[in-house]
């Protein structure tokens, strides 16, 4: 589809990614309590009038999206066990800030806006809240996830199976060649 060459690198990096995916075969998937979940994802009311809907990412492909939005590293803390990332959104996921909590004691590591800056003032309130519901739930060991698991990766709505193939030898590939 690329009519230029910016547009086929950009082409190009999103389909050696998602063939790095396949070939993977997997994503890392937490799993949290649904109390945990219902807390931390309740929207917030800003005096504005406008709501922000934090979103507790859970999936290696949400880390990576929101990684690509936002312009910073955020896909590299998808393996990261000891913290809990949680995505502050508006109504049409188009401004966002990124924090990460400790998942021990719930303290913000750092809150970060688009390509690393820092977020916005009107988020301070937001940021503040989400931390103190995290609080909350550090102090009965509910930020933890419940389990990690390696889920098949999806690709617009597809799930994808790994193939698993036997290794060719020198014969097989000889026996062809004389059929």
């Amino acid at each position: 589809n690329a009519k230029t060459y910016d547009e086929y690198l950009s082409e190009h990096v999103e389909f050696s990614r998602i063939n790095q995916s396949i070939k993977k075969g997997y994503e890392i998937q937490y799993f949290f309590n649904e109390e945990t979940i219902k807390k931390v994802e309740e929207p917030i009311l800003l005096d504005t009038g406008d709501i922000l809907y934090p979103f507790i990412l859970k999936k290696e492909s949400e880390y990576i999206e929101e990684g690509r939005h936002m312009h910073h590293c955020v896909a590299s803390y998808a393996t990261t066990s000891k913290s809990i990332i949680v995505s502050l959104r508006d109504k049409d996921k188009s401004d966002r800030v990124t924090c990460e909590l400790s998942k021990q004691d719930a303290r913000l590591i750092q809150a970060r806006h688009f390509c690393n800056a820092t977020p916005p003032e009107i988020y301070n309130v937001v940021i503040d809240e989400v931390v103190d519901r995290c609080e909350y739930l550090a102090r009965f060991g509910m930020l933890n996830h419940t389990k990690e698991e390696r889920v098949p990766i999806t690709i617009n709505g597809i799930t994808i199976k790994k193939e698993h193939r036997q290794p060719r030898t020198l014969m097989d590939v000889l026996q062809n060649d004389l059929l």
